[in-house]
């Protein structure tokens, strides 16, 4: 409960306003793209974006042809105010709690997994690594060192080497790397063994 209201101020107050109003990071557009250009029935993948927020990524997936979209937030409060095709695309709940019914061919997590409590980190990956169809696809961006920045009051990170065994255990590494543009970040598209 805590941290459902935690969410909530943060997008109530505005804060999610330096990273909900940003364009989307290349390294996710690449992943993507890459995603797209292996696959030419790629608008039928289904897809789940864990921590959706304000959903500028599932909006992104529309223009793009994606065509079976869901996205998973916590806050209520991200997405109360967006349009109903964005809306009826998000399933609001805490996202180790939610039962899906079916898996996914692609999850894209964007620092969600390293912005709630550390001490689920190994619950969710667990639950990615499992929610993920053979051969498909978790890709997102990952903190590998402490968010001093701007975007949280409250994050956890692993190094770089850490995440990555992480990811090496269950599924076979596509793109891990860095972009000199985000500081304290690593960028990551795997797959699941088909």
């Amino acid at each position: 409960m805590k941290n459902i209201q935690r969410y909530n101020q943060i997008y109530q107050k505005g804060i999610d306003a330096t990273w909900s109003n940003t364009k989307l990071p290349d390294m996710i557009i690449k992943y993507l793209d890459f995603i797209k250009n292996n696959h030419k029935a790629y608008k039928q993948l289904r897809v789940l974006d864990v921590g959706c927020g304000r959903g500028r990524l599932i909006q992104q997936l529309i223009r793009d042809g994606w065509k079976n979209i869901s996205g998973i937030e916590i806050a209520i409060a991200a997405v109360n105010n967006l349009p109903s095709e964005i809306r009826s695309k998000i399933i609001i709940g805490d996202f180790l709690q939610s039962k899906f019914i079916n898996k996914f061919d692609v999850i894209i997590d964007i620092t969600m997994t390293c912005s709630g409590d550390s001490k689920n980190g190994n619950a969710i990956f667990s639950k990615i690594f499992n929610l993920l169809n053979q051969g498909g696809y978790y890709l997102g961006e990952f903190f590998i060192e402490p968010d001093n920045h701007h975007k949280l009051d409250q994050t956890w990170y692993l190094n770089q080497r850490d995440f990555r065994r992480i990811l090496e255990d269950q599924l076979g590494i596509i793109f891990f790397e860095t972009d000199p543009k985000i500081q304290g970040s690593v960028f990551f598209c795997v797959q699941k063994d088909q």
